[in-house]
């Protein structure tokens, strides 16, 4: 789609295989809490599409289930957009679900 009007994307993937799907280039991030070279990926773009997240959280057993869905959601999303601003990006598109407060038995 982007080729189509001459724009160049870069799509962040978690693993090496993900990155065989995209027709562009990629960038391997395993961690998205721990990384932080985001100045460095978003340099010289005009804009970032934000799709990562992290849902689900209330079927997980976890005790630190809620920190980990902050560290995430919250934590790694608000140092992508301070990257974004550091940088001088026109646009910050963050796209999330209402999927992440789980289903419903009943509507």
């Amino acid at each position: 789609m982007f080729s189509e009007y001459s724009l160049s994307a870069v799509g962040c993937v978690r693993t090496e295989s993900q990155s065989e799907d995209l027709n562009s280039e990629s960038v391997v991030i395993e961690d998205i809490v721990s990384f932080g070279q985001w100045d460095e990926i978003l340099n010289g773009y005009t804009a970032i599409i934000h799709l990562a997240a992290r849902a689900h959280v209330l079927s997980e057993s976890s005790n630190s289930a809620i920190e980990e869905f902050r560290k995430v959601n919250r934590d790694a999303t608000l140092r992508l957009a301070k990257s974004a601003s550091t940088v001088g990006l026109k646009r910050f598109i963050y796209v999330s679900s209402i999927g992440v407060l789980g289903r419903s038995a009943s509507m």
